[in-house]
């Protein structure tokens, strides 16, 4: 590190070497948190909510599963505005 940093004093290249930690260790966290967030959206959207799994897989939800928890979209389809009858 030091020929990036020749010109600081030892305080100046302290001071430096702190904040690369911080930001280092920020982005760390920041990263492990989206991980977390993914793996919680990957969860929910497949073995969290019954049915979503299989949805996923044949392209077909029976009305009850539309309609708990895409009612907007499942009065459109019946009302023969949008998706398959």
């Amino acid at each position: 590190l030091m020929p990036f940093f020749s010109g600081d004093t030892p305080q100046e290249f302290r001071i430096r070497l702190r904040r690369i930690y911080v930001l280092y260790t920020a982005g760390f966290a920041l990263m492990i948190l989206m991980l977390a967030l993914a793996f919680g959206h990957i969860y929910m959207g497949t073995l969290g909510a019954e049915g979503a799994y299989e949805a996923m897989k044949t392209g077909y939800v029976d009305e009850t599963w539309a309609r708990e928890h895409h009612e907007q979209w499942y009065h459109d389809v019946k009302a023969g505005k949008s998706g398959h009858p």
